[in-house]
């Protein structure tokens, strides 16, 4: 398959697997950057002991956030190798659900994300067709109408 077939292989409706490491990689690191300048102005704040007492441990949660988001971008790297080292093994080509089972144990992209993205679409398509049966009945309804003012009429 190589690495580049890897990158626009669709994984979900309309989203290659390209795009759903740039998400990621945007994410993970936007995350980070706004949790290290909050961390950092938490730290401009403490000038003693009280001040470091009264902040508490608010300070960790930022911490803890800029880490999660460094270790997602260590998974998807660690997807992209398994992703390589798998389309070199196999005999046949890596498909859509090679790909998920990777993220999935990596923890990046779940499957139920492809069942949500599913279940999305069925739910649209299903309000559409609703909308359309409201507009035949309503037209149905106005073409009643128009029979009885013309009887009516006549």
């Amino acid at each position: 398959m190589g690495l580049e077939r890897l990158r626009e292989s669709e994984i979900f409706d309309g989203k290659t697997l390209e795009d759903v490491f740039r998400d990621i990689y945007d994410r993970s690191t936007e995350d980070r950057d706004e949790a290290m300048i909050a961390f950092r102005e938490f730290k401009h704040m403490v000038s003693d002991k009280e001040d470091l007492f009264l902040l508490g441990d608010k300070p960790s949660q930022y911490l803890k956030i800029a880490q999660e988001s460094t270790d997602n971008l260590i998974k998807m790297v660690a997807a992209v190798q398994k992703l390589m080292a798998a389309d070199e093994t196999k005999t046949e080509s890596v498909n859509k659900n090679d790909i998920l089972d990777i993220l999935e144990g990596e923890g990046i992209a779940p499957k139920r994300f492809a069942k949500v993205a599913k279940e999305a679409i069925e739910t649209k398509e299903s309000e559409k067709e609703k909308d359309e049966e409201m507009r035949a009945i309503q037209a149905t309804k106005e073409t009643e109408e128009i029979f009885e003012k013309r009887k009516k009429i006549a």
